[in-house]
């Protein structure tokens, strides 16, 4: 406190800067508060999602092991690599509550066809298996956005919460303590005024008196 200068300017410099914090320490709470909700939304969908995805893994294990069992072997592996690549991926970016995070649209470049099915000789499950796969990487790109957001999410929660902290158990008291410790200050150095003043003019009456009495 030997640094803090005991002045009515800094006085009331500095209880507008604890105005200031407090508002910003406001403002942050609050938007923590929103980005807590957030979180447990996207937790809450990425459950659900996560639950989909096994799933439909599953589903789509058995629809391949059942296609193949069913089909020409080596036809089979034909039909893969022809398929590969079947799918297209376009990467684009979004917020949440000002948070970046990347958004992936999945878009079909090869479809199945029949003709696959009959020059191949395939088993008719190709085609669900084929689909099915399309679609169990579709809920795993969405997966992956929820995942993107709640670590995005996370991270400004730890940076905000980081702020809110600093200011409520530092900034702020900081401040506080150097306002109550300058108007104690300023109050004794206006006591010391008033009672040398009181005495000044106690010597200036005794002096008049003196002069009168001569």
């Amino acid at each position: 406190m030997s640094q803090v200068k005991a002045t009515r300017s800094e006085l009331l410099r500095l209880k507008k800067r604890l105005q200031a914090a407090r508002r910003g320490q406001e403002l942050l709470q609050q938007k923590l508060d929103v980005l807590l909700i957030e979180l447990s939304k996207y937790v809450k969908e990425y459950v659900e999602q996560s639950k989909k995805v096994s799933i439909s893994l599953k589903e789509v294990y058995f629809s391949i092991i059942t296609a193949k069992a069913f089909s020409d072997q080596q036809n089979f592996h034909v039909f893969t690599n022809l398929m590969k690549g079947s799918l297209d991926a376009d990467v684009s970016f979004n917020s949440v509550m000002g948070i970046s995070f990347p958004q992936i649209t999945v878009s079909l470049k090869n479809s199945f066809s029949n003709f696959y099915s009959i020059v191949l000789n395939l088993s008719p499950v190709a085609e669900k298996a084929f689909s099915e796969t399309e679609n169990v990487i579709a809920a795993l790109i969405k997966l992956i956005e929820l995942q993107q957001i709640i670590l995005a999410l996370a991270e400004a929660i730890r940076s905000t919460k980081v702020r809110v902290n600093s200011l409520k158990y530092y900034v702020i008291p900081s401040m506080e303590q150097a306002i109550s410790f300058i108007s104690l200050r300023i109050s004794e150095m206006e006591r010391e005024e008033f009672y040398r003043i009181k005495k000044i003019k106690s010597k200036i009456l005794k002096s008049e008196r003196s002069l009168e009495v001569q």
